[in-house]
């Protein structure tokens, strides 16, 4: 059955098989010896060269470690020396970060979830509509506030606000996210996107019990036609990448995430899940990509749809990349965001937007790294930005002292 046919299944004799929400994933451990063996069966290089060519990478710029190396297939040959010194590992992503967001002004209203959605509507951009939370935050404009279990059922029982979808109020890789699809005839099931019905009393109880700080019920985004017809109802992101330089905030990369079997969020550690590369002049996908290091695969159809992937132009794609300038331009102190913005049928949406995005996305799909001339003018203009910053703080502290001193 395709996977389309079980998201539009009737829940009559559908059953929960696993737990309403997903445990964190733990990386498997990493073994450098086999990974070697692994790359020298596939390239045919000695283990000493590609060994000695990980070493320089990992005390490169990049810092790339013995994991990412294998990860993002640098072991293979079709990339230069200087290809691959583009690509940073982790320790480098965090020291980029650093320098481009060094305020820390902004990271409360863009990590607490319905801050974020009632900041972006306040200044007119389109984020996610909030229904209901629970948790003891003042709840945002307009929506019910769920202040025990017994009022979260008596939500959830309401077979009018479905669809729905459900995400804790702080967090982060999608983790508690729930596509809730539709209450069962009885009123006491809720079908899930992905098929499986939970009970109304029982997740209720998961998201007092998991989520005490509070989780959101927002409504639910109808996807383009163009998303629909590739992946069912689920919604497929755009991460897009800004970075401010002199001149303000311009794209640096983008990314299309597109869920794929029997994922509800299209995250990529969710295995199975779909990175595509965009060529921006054409606004057309250029590379397919599912998995990573030995396991990667290049993608030619959306595996639940059969829908070519090769050459499909993202929809809205101008005015998602308009959509994120502009909310850059909102978060002004923030030099590089990753906005993950939806197509929806009503227009782009923002989800949300991370200060610390993860580079590994575009340069997995991309198959080229992150050090480039853009890259490094941002982050001279955010040096330049910080050193203004700490003399303005300075002179004003002198100041005070001498005030304080003639006193």
């Amino acid at each position: 059955m395709r996977m389309l046919d079980r998201l539009d299944t009737d829940p009559v004799g559908l059953q929960t098989t696993a737990p309403i929400f997903e445990a964190e994933p733990k990386p498997v451990a990493f073994d450098r010896a086999h990974a070697l063996e692994r790359a020298y069966g596939i390239t045919r290089r000695p283990a000493t060269e590609i060994a000695a060519e990980m070493d320089g990478l990992c005390h490169a710029i990049g810092k790339m470690s013995d994991r990412e190396y294998f990860w993002f297939r640098l072991f293979d040959a079709g990339l230069s020396p200087s290809e691959k010194l583009a690509f940073v590992g982790e320790r480098t992503t965090r020291s980029i970060w650093s320098v481009a967001n060094f305020s820390s002004l902004w990271f409360g209203p863009m990590m607490h979830k319905a801050a974020f959605c009632a900041f972006m509507r306040g200044y007119g951009l389109p984020a996610p509509v909030i229904l209901a939370q629970t948790g003891d935050s003042y709840p945002v404009a307009a929506a019910q506030r769920l202040a025990d279990e017994q009022q979260t059922k008596a939500f959830l029982a309401q077979p009018d606000v479905y669809p729905l979808f459900g995400k804790p109020l702080v967090g982060e890789r999608s983790l508690g996210a729930l596509g809730l699809d539709a209450l069962s005839g009885d009123g006491r099931e809720i079908r899930l996107l992905d098929g499986h019905l939970v009970s109304v009393a029982e997740l209720a109880r998961a998201i007092h019990d998991r989520y005490p700080e509070g989780y959101l019920f927002q409504r639910h985004l109808e996807p383009d036609g163009a998303v629909k017809r590739l992946c069912g109802k689920r919604i497929a992101t755009v991460r897009v990448y800004t970075i401010s330089g002199a001149l303000g905030p311009e794209v640096f990369r983008t990314v299309w995430k597109v869920p794929a079997g029997a994922n509800m969020a299209d995250n990529y550690w969710r295995p199975g899940n779909i990175l595509c590369a965009i060529d921006l002049e054409t606004g057309r996908v250029r590379r397919a990509v599912s998995g990573g290091g030995f396991e990667l695969e290049e993608i030619q159809c959306h595996p639940d749809t059969g829908t070519p992937l090769i050459g499909l132009e993202v929809p809205q794609l101008a005015e998602i990349a308009k959509l994120a300038l502009d909310a850059a331009r909102v978060f002004s102190d923030l030099r590089i965001v990753g906005w993950d913005i939806a197509a929806t049928a009503n227009g782009p949406v923002v989800l949300e937007g991370n200060f610390a995005p993860d580079f590994g996305l575009c340069q997995l799909a991309e198959a080229r790294g992150v050090l480039d001339q853009q890259l490094d003018r941002a982050l001279q203009a955010s040096l330049d930005a910080k050193r203004k910053l700490a003399d303005r703080v300075n002179a004003a502290v002198q100041e005070t002292e001498l005030r304080l001193a003639g006193a």
